[in-house]
């Protein structure tokens, strides 16, 4: 075998050396070109995509199906004179892989593999990466040599030898004293009996302490939440100091620098329904192929999702990750898997059924180049494309646009800490990394690590890029997604507040005050709801004979006070909705009051599991609504117009 030999010491590699073995390898393009793989015209495109893009060639041809991997790594090997290797039947020397860092030669693209002549040989899939290859391997100190292979062989064989270790991480790359591992389930389920016991034994022994207890704590809530909210409110009048440019094409006006190479992570399980949509969208992303990595982590269980996945055929490529079978089956871990193949500075998050904007891409980019520091990632609008499906559906779209249009933009502007989205979510990578990535045992991850982040030092912005998802119209359907996004709020307050002195230190007054608020407080609005009602139906004149005392000011003073909360509620979610796309919604605002009555089967149900079982997952059913709406869907791009329209001015 012929391989290319570098040495250890960088004085045995003259430059005049390498400058003439440069000058006698034919280009790329011309090897290609006169192979017959590609036709001159093909290459001019792929000069130009790759003069924007700065993009290696090969990776600019195999992204627009110009050639295969398996034709770049020959053409490569011609020209730089070595030899390519096929993984499938040889298969590397163990022994030479101990001080390899996995990890790192998954996103390099390399790995060791035999000795010749007592010389190690590296299999690379990019010849330009030869001292990385050599430090990642674990053979920086070392003479080595190289052969090519495809980067899809070299990430197989990774997997094949090292799967089982980067599901071991994933479940544990989240710092130990900040993760919800350490959470007894059998100590939660005693616990659990014993805290539903006390209560029970309270109320029927002292049921006047116990009522006032549990009465006075949800007055307690529910005015902060309401002056927090109308604080929020307030902040979206406050100028705003945005770091985000509002140049027109950053493509075009950033030719000077490299653009960043993007990952996008997806995590699916029988997700048969959507996936076709899912790709149309993802295809439709306007930025170069080359620099866009989209994976889709795949369940080694899931076989529905991966026989419909291998019968499409998709108008760009794609990477496809099988998460080994594990312990856990949550996203959290499936996404810590995914990063390790993940080869982008900037790591997005989208979910099964989303529908991104066309220029989301450039606009997180623009985001994130002119935004300082320690913002840590940016989160996207999320909205709906059946909001008129059903009444469920109407409330839901209400509720989301009272959450990304209102209260992120007021915390934002306050600079208190977000719990992140589940999806139109990206991230600085390295900041990711410092920070453990996602909890694996939490079930809300992406709240967890609002915290988180929030908790190092870093901020979150909100981008107005929209992403369309499938609103939950179906009843049960939304009780066990709202039950795991309780359970995890429960399971992210009891793993930070283990420490309340360290999270009050981290986050500051304000922040651990919103922490609570946000926390603490929405848990305890769903679970006090059977309470508010049956208070409710009283002042209507239902007589509940719960001789339960107190002055009538002091029952007037409550029954203001809730009535404050609801008076601020939907003063919101009309500024929410005031916007020509949404304003025919406002009349459902008045239902709410029954709509979040539904919260409290969730609530009392995530109370259930997270003493019993609080790393199940629950998953959600997406594709109950498909492409056909009868309904008008609202582009994102129309989204953004009405966000400025004039109609707007007043939210």
């Amino acid at each position: 075998m012929y391989a290319l030999k570098y040495s250890a010491d960088a004085e045995q590699i003259s430059e005049h050396q390498q400058e003439s073995r440069q000058k006698a390898a034919q280009p790329l393009g011309k090897i290609l070109v006169d192979a017959g793989h590609i036709l001159p015209e093909q290459l001019r495109f792929a000069l130009e995509q790759q003069y924007i893009s700065g993009a290696p060639l090969g990776e600019v041809l195999i992204e627009n199906s110009f050639i295969s991997e398996t034709t770049l790594a020959c053409a490569l090997a011609r020209q730089w004179s070595v030899e390519t290797v096929n993984l499938k039947i040889f298969g590397p020397e163990i022994e030479l892989m101990i001080n390899m860092d996995p990890k790192d030669c998954a996103q390099i693209g390399c790995i060791p593999w035999r000795r010749m002549d007592r010389v190690p040989v590296l299999v690379v899939s990019d010849p330009n990466r030869i001292e990385a290859a050599k430090t990642a391997c674990g053979f920086e100190n070392c003479d080595v040599t190289i052969a090519l292979s495809t980067r899809t062989q070299i990430l197989t064989t990774i997997e094949r030898f090292f799967g089982r270790e980067f599901e071991t991480k994933a479940c544990e790359s989240c710092p130990d004293h900040l993760s919800a591992r350490n959470w007894n389930v059998k100590r939660g389920m005693i616990v659990g009996l014993v805290i539903i016991f006390s209560a029970i034994l309270t109320a029927i022994t002292l049921p006047k302490i116990f009522f006032w207890g549990l009465f006075s704590w949800i007055l307690l809530v529910n005015g902060a939440t309401g002056l927090f909210r109308l604080c929020l409110v307030a902040a979206r009048f406050w100028p705003e100091k945005s770091t985000v440019d509002d140049r027109p094409d950053v493509i075009a006006l950033d030719r000077h620098r490299a653009l960043p190479r993007v990952s996008i992570m997806i995590g699916l399980l029988n997700e048969d329904l959507v996936l076709p949509q899912l790709l149309k969208h993802l295809a439709n992303l306007d930025y170069p192929k080359e620099l866009l990595q989209v994976i889709l982590l795949l369940e080694e269980g899931d076989k529905v999702t991966q026989t419909h996945l291998a019968s499409i055929t998709p108008a760009r490529e794609f990477d496809v990750v099988i998460v080994p079978k594990g312990a856990l089956k949550t996203k959290p871990r499936a996404l810590n898997y995914g990063l390790n193949f993940a080869r982008g500075e900037i790591i997005g998050i989208l979910d099964a059924e989303d529908r991104p904007n066309r220029d989301q891409i450039k606009d997180v980019i623009k985001a994130l180049h002119n935004a300082p520091p320690d913002v840590a990632c940016v989160q996207g609008v999320l909205d709906f494309y059946n909001a008129r499906r059903n009444w469920l559906t109407r409330c839901f779209t209400i509720e989301y646009s009272i959450w990304f249009r209102v209260l992120l933009k007021g915390m934002q502007r306050l600079g208190l800490p977000i719990p992140l989205g589940g999806t139109t979510v990206y991230f600085r990578r390295k900041i990711l990394d410092e920070v453990g990535a996602w909890d694996a045992h939490n079930v809300t991850e992406d709240a967890d690590l609002g915290m988180r982040l929030s908790r190092h030092g870093y901020r979150t912005e909100v981008m107005q890029s929209v992403t369309m998802e499938e609103a939950n119209g179906q009843a049960l359907s939304w009780v066990k997604q709202r039950s795991r996004w309780i359970k995890g709020y429960m399971v992210t307050w009891a793993t930070h507040m283990q420490n309340p002195v360290a999270l009050f230190k981290d986050l500051g007054l304000s922040g651990f005050l919103t922490f609570q608020l946000l926390l603490l407080g929405g848990v305890s609005s769903y679970l006090s709801i059977p309470l508010l009602w049956g208070l409710w139906i009283g002042v209507f004149g239902f007589d509940l004979q719960l001789n339960l005392g107190g002055t009538e000011l002091l029952w007037q003073f409550a029954f203001y006070s809730m009535l404050f909360g609801q008076f601020i509620m939907l003063s919101v979610a009309i500024s929410a909705l005031y916007k020509r796309d949404k304003i025919t919604l406002i009349p459902w605002i008045f239902t709410l009051p029954i709509y979040w009555p539904i919260g409290a089967f969730a609530g009392f149900k995530a109370l259930y599991e997270v003493f019993f079982a609080p790393y199940y997952w629950d998953k959600t059913k997406h594709g109950h609504q498909s492409d056909q709406t009868t309904e008008k869907d609202t582009s994102p791009s129309e989204l953004i117009e009405a966000e400025n329209s004039p109609a707007s001015v007043i939210a």
